[in-house]
C-alpha cells in the first residue's frame, strides 16, 4: 500500500513486515501508475533481497519501463533481480505503439 503522507513512495521494510509465511508472490509496479512512484536502487535491492532469501516469487509490472525521467533512475528488471521474479512488460506505453 503507497501512502499520500509517505509521498507516494515504496517502503520496503514495511511491505516485508507484512509477509506472512504463506505468502507466496508480492506484486510490484514501478514506475507507479498513476502516481511516477519509483523506488530508489536502495529499496528495490532490500525488497528483491528479502524475497529471493524467503523463496517468494515476485511480479514486476513494468508497463511503464523506460519512461523514467532520468535513465539512471531505472530499476533492475524484476526478472533479473531474483530467480523467482517475472517481469511484465508492453511495447504500447514505451515505445507509443499502441492502436
Amino acid at each position: 500500500e503507497l501512502r499520500e503522507a509517505d509521498g507516494w513512495g515504496l517502503d520496503p521494510d514495511r511491505l516485508i513486515g507484512s509477509l506472512r509465511d504463506e505468502t507466496r508472490l508480492v506484486v510490484v509496479n514501478a514506475p507507479h501508475n498513476p502516481t511516477g512512484m519509483m523506488p530508489t536502487h536502495a529499496e528495490w535491492r532490500r525488497l528483491t533481497e528479502e524475497l529471493a532469501e524467503r523463496g517468494i516469487h515476485l511480479l514486476a509490472d513494468e508497463v511503464y519501463r523506460f519512461l523514467e525521467f532520468d535513465a539512471a533512475d531505472r530499476l533492475t528488471a524484476g526478472a533479473d533481480a531474483i530467480d523467482r521474479g517475472v517481469s511484465l512488460g508492453v511495447m504500447s506505453k514505451s515505445f507509443a505503439l499502441a492502436g
